[in-house]
């Protein structure tokens, strides 16, 4: 974090500091992404969106994606496309054991990520998706599920009036 403190300061006296911060972000991807996560809303525009195209090249592990991706506040305009990098990389990470009820919360995280960075359509199809997630669990253990599927439904609502004020919807 403090290098990129130095870095963020440095770059308003000198002009190679941006070359300088590519470098040093790229050189060790997980890291850094991790300090950006603390000291990127103190440079706004500066950190996160080199982050963010750092993140959509690189093959990262999915279980650190969702250690850092818990750490991203909400709501956070400097950090939410990083957000949805991370999320991003959780979801297409999934493998055939991953659970549901897993599946489940990382979607639902993704589509409050997507819906933050104005990704409305792909917010509600996987609003969508954790709605049907959540009923396939209720049917395993309706005591256990049934909240979840209720802030399921609840989110898919919220989503649904939110778009239909945007004109977005689902395909038919």
């Amino acid at each position: 974090m403090r290098v990129l403190t130095v870095l963020g300061r440095a770059r308003v006296h000198q002009p190679d500091a941006d070359a300088v911060i590519d470098a040093a972000l790229a050189a060790d991807i997980p890291r850094m992404m991790e300090a950006v996560v603390a000291a990127g809303v103190q440079f706004p525009g500066v950190f996160t969106p080199r982050a963010v195209r750092l993140l959509e090249r690189a093959k990262i592990d999915p279980e650190w994606a969702r250690d850092v991706a818990k750490r991203v506040p909400y709501p956070s305009l400097e950090l939410a496309k990083l957000a949805s990098a991370l999320t991003t990389h959780i979801v297409d990470g999934f493998t055939v054991d991953t659970s549901v009820v897993d599946r489940a919360r990382w979607i639902s995280e993704h589509a409050l990520r997507l819906g933050g960075v104005g990704r409305r359509a792909e917010a509600l199809a996987a609003n969508q998706e954790v709605v049907d997630l959540r009923r396939e669990l209720v049917g395993l253990n309706r005591a256990a599920h049934l909240p979840s599927l209720a802030r399921a439904v609840l989110n898919l609502a919220g989503r649904l009036a939110l778009d239909f004020a945007h004109g977005v919807g689902l395909p038919l």
